[in-house]
């Protein structure tokens, strides 16, 4: 079953009293992702956050490789970009 991810942008929560500094919000805190209070898993909290705009980067990229992709490396690039979009769950 393919679901559509919850749409951003999203953000990580500042740490308050009683909120774990590793939540990720969507929208009115909406929670998209919780990660534990370790100072690597703050670093992938500010990542995770980030992933809606990469998102839609990678699209664009693709978009733009799809009409000028000439050389082999371009072609491996725009399928390289769909295989990841498509692991993600993402229909385009």
């Amino acid at each position: 079953m393919n679901r559509k991810h919850t749409p951003g942008p999203w953000r990580r929560h500042e740490k308050t009293e009683g909120c774990d500094s590793g939540t990720v919000l969507a929208g009115y805190n909406k929670i998209v992702a919780l990660v534990s209070d370790r100072p690597e898993q703050e670093a992938n909290a500010r990542l995770i956050a980030q992933v809606p705009e990469l998102l839609l980067i990678a699209i664009a990229y693709r978009n733009l490789l799809k009409t000028m992709a000439h050389t082999e490396e371009e072609v491996a690039t725009f399928n390289h970009i769909n295989a990841v979009i498509a692991a993600a769950g993402v229909e385009l």
